[in-house]
């Protein structure tokens, strides 16, 4: 059994090359509809998508709406983790 292990171990390390543009950096591969991208072979991972956001050069009306969105999602966060306590 140690042997298989060791085995599998091998066959999941992956070269690494030192990169040449920020592109580089990123490991995705390949990017599916449903959000999942593969970042090696053989594996995949699901991932939140965020748009780009500039709060400095915003309009008061747009950082008003961001910040009322970013409340709501510390909000529930917050109720979530109070309920998980209990």
């Amino acid at each position: 059994m140690l042997k298989s292990i060791q085995t599998i171990l091998k066959q999941d390390k992956e070269m690494f090359k030192v990169p040449r543009r920020v592109q580089d950096l990123v490991p995705v591969q390949r990017i599916w509809p449903d959000g999942i991208f593969q970042v090696g072979p053989n594996k995949f991972s699901k991932t939140w998508k965020f748009s780009d956001i500039n709060y400095q050069v915003a309009s008061e009306g747009d950082k008003e709406n961001m910040f009322l969105l970013y409340s709501d999602i510390l909000s529930s966060w917050n109720s979530r983790s109070a309920k998980q306590s209990r």
